[in-house]
């Protein structure tokens, strides 16, 4: 029982495999902060990021085809960064993203067809601290 109050405070905790009962993010984080704010069901909150985020150019291939594989990263890096309670977190994801082969793609890389991670950081800021606040030392 302490490991899921630990792991619910903690969503990034290594391991931690909820149930689909306690499977709703902490109240702190980008995705229940978003939705309170956009009034959105929580298990739409990928889709609604992704409308806003998605690459101008990519749009149109978004809304034909919403269900595509080809948006399958994108799609990874929003569900990553739904449990982030801070900016440093949703930062050091996107550069994770960048790592990943699906980004190598000319479509991707050279002419842009996928998630604009300036306007998810920008998306993400209005919602979340950069930084955890420090405690402040005792002398």
């Amino acid at each position: 029982m302490n490991l899921i109050l630990h792991a619910m405070q903690h969503p990034r905790a290594a391991g931690f495999q909820a149930s689909p009962i306690h499977d709703l993010p902490p109240s702190g984080t980008f995705s229940a902060r978003f939705c309170d704010d956009h009034h959105c069901r929580r298990d739409a909150f990928v889709a609604a990021v992704l409308r806003l985020c998605v690459a101008r150019r990519a749009l149109p291939i978004l809304l034909l085809m919403p269900n595509s594989r080809f948006f399958g990263a994108d799609r990874e890096l929003i569900q990553t960064v739904e449990r982030a309670s801070t900016m440093e977190e949703v930062q050091d994801d996107i550069d994770y993203y960048w790592s990943q082969p699906a980004n190598k793609t000319w479509l991707r890389r050279v002419v842009g067809l996928r998630l604009s991670t300036s306007r998810l950081r920008r998306v993400a800021g209005e919602y979340l601290p950069f930084a955890k606040p420090r405690r402040a030392r005792r002398p």
